[in-house]
């Protein structure tokens, strides 16, 4: 094992494999990461793996923008499975102020480039025709939204880290 590096990463949950993964990326070659049990073995593993593009932020919608699109082309670049599955995710609005609300972010998500939408109750029972819509005065549709597997997505980060010639190293123990 290597006992010497220019930049030391301590925990192998998906927070410090992203970072190795990035630094990859970005040319840094003397990069280590060093995790005591094994990767995902922290909170990563049981992580609900949702990845959403609603947000109140600007910069949020775009860093989950910029998330969900990596997930994306992961398999190809790397040859190892991510486990990403996009099914949509339907927000529903019982208030007047909550509809503004949707309003606001699907403004904000067309100066992302984003595919948010504002829908109305018969929309809603379209594409989830179980839906019980009384009460609600609309929603928020995006087709885009969906989940992931955390554990797949670390393994494939850290596999695409590898790739760059940076080293995983599990603690001695």
């Amino acid at each position: 094992m290597k006992n010497e590096t220019d930049i030391l990463i301590i925990g192998g949950g998906i927070a410090g494999i992203s970072t190795l993964y990035h630094l990859t990326r970005m040319g840094w070659s003397d990069v280590m990461l060093a995790e005591k049990i094994e990767l995902t073995s922290g909170s990563t593993w049981h992580a609900a793996g949702n990845l959403p593009h609603f947000s109140n932020s600007y910069n949020v919608m775009k860093l989950q923008q910029y998330s969900i699109d990596l997930y994306t082309r992961l398999e190809k670049e790397t040859g190892h499975p991510v486990d990403h599955h996009q099914t949509g995710a339907l927000r529903l609005a019982h208030t007047r102020s909550r509809m503004d609300e949707f309003e606001r972010v699907v403004a904000m998500s067309e100066l992302a480039g984003l595919r948010l939408e504002m829908i109305d109750t018969r929309r809603m029972e379209e594409l989830h025709p179980f839906l019980d819509t009384t009460g609600l005065l609309g929603g928020l549709w995006h087709p885009d939204d969906g989940h992931i597997d955390p554990t797949s997505v670390t393994n494939t980060l850290a596999a695409g880290a590898r790739q760059g010639g940076n080293y995983c190293a599990q603690q001695p123990g």
